[in-house]
């Protein structure tokens, strides 16, 4: 899966599709396509299929019977969400994921084969602006839409989200609803997101996007009750965000030795007593 960027896919897949095509064409002696098809990709908008998709992306060497299991495929993108270290410094971007559902619970799902055959799920056809329209008007009751954005949040969520589970897109509803399109995405991931374990909300974190000031402010407020809403839910105290300064009470005794023992390995006495405290914990700077 890839997420999109400034380059359409397409752009990216064309010229290198012709330069393997050359390339093959011309070390076998051969003329003509070598691709029968064009290259399918398609748009994934729900959360739900998107989990489908990671994992039948992963099980695919299983199921084509080069390994037995997921994480025995060496060149596999599951080692990067499997590997603390990897998470820092790969190709894959595994924070998606991870913001999503407890690595518990992914190790399940990526463990559970999938049935499904992803190229050839089934696809509903999303509504159009005109159904989407009468969608709001419904859940409106009389009021006029143009006022949806106006609505105290709770109530306009409430409004969204309705509408969203009725297979609205986001950018239509976006549209027809006058609300920002980060707010409404984040309404989505909220609505499809399944369940988290307590594991699983200690690695939340929380992330808020706009095009103003005041779709900033409105999308990091509505995130925040977000999360306090699902840490109340789930019974889990809310994260506490350190600021990673912290006044330790050490004896005399102790301060000299590790004064000492700071100098002789030639870092500060801060650095000897965070590299301790990581080791302490199992931890790798």
């Amino acid at each position: 899966m890839l997420a999109p960027r400034e380059r359409e896919l397409s752009d990216v897949v064309k010229p290198l599709a012709i330069s393997y095509a050359r390339y093959y064409n011309t070390k076998y002696s051969r003329c003509g396509y070598l691709f029968q098809d064009r290259f399918k990709s398609e748009p994934v908008d729900d959360f739900n299929y998107a989990v489908t998709l990671f994992r039948y992306i992963h099980q695919n060497p299983v199921k084509a019977g080069i390994v037995e299991a997921v994480e025995e495929y060496p060149w596999s993108s599951w080692h990067d969400y499997l590997s603390d270290k990897g998470r820092v410094n790969t190709i894959s971007e595994t924070s998606f994921m991870l913001e999503q559902i407890g690595m518990d619970d992914l190790c399940r799902l990526v463990s559970e084969s999938v049935d499904d055959d992803c190229s050839t799920l089934e696809k509903v056809a999303p509504p159009s602006d005109l159904e989407v329209t009468e969608m709001l008007l419904e859940e409106c009751h009389g009021m006029p839409i143009e006022r949806i954005s106006s609505l105290p949040k709770q109530d306009r969520d409430k409004i969204l989200i309705s509408v969203l589970q009725k297979g609205a897109g986001i950018r239509q509803l976006s549209k027809l609803s006058a609300v920002g399109f980060s707010i409404i995405r984040r309404l989505k991931n909220v609505s499809n997101s399944p369940s988290r374990d307590t594991q699983g909300m200690s690695k939340d974190c929380i992330t808020y996007e706009g095009d103003t000031v005041d779709e900033l402010t409105a999308d990091f407020q509505g995130a925040v009750d977000d999360y306090l809403k699902l840490c109340a839910e789930k019974g889990v105290e809310p994260r506490k965000p350190y600021s990673g300064v912290l006044n330790v009470r050490l004896t005399p005794e102790i301060h000299s030795s590790a004064a000492m023992a700071a100098s002789k390995a030639g870092i500060t006495i801060n650095a000897f007593i965070r590299n301790a405290v990581a080791k302490a914990l199992g931890m790798t700077l």
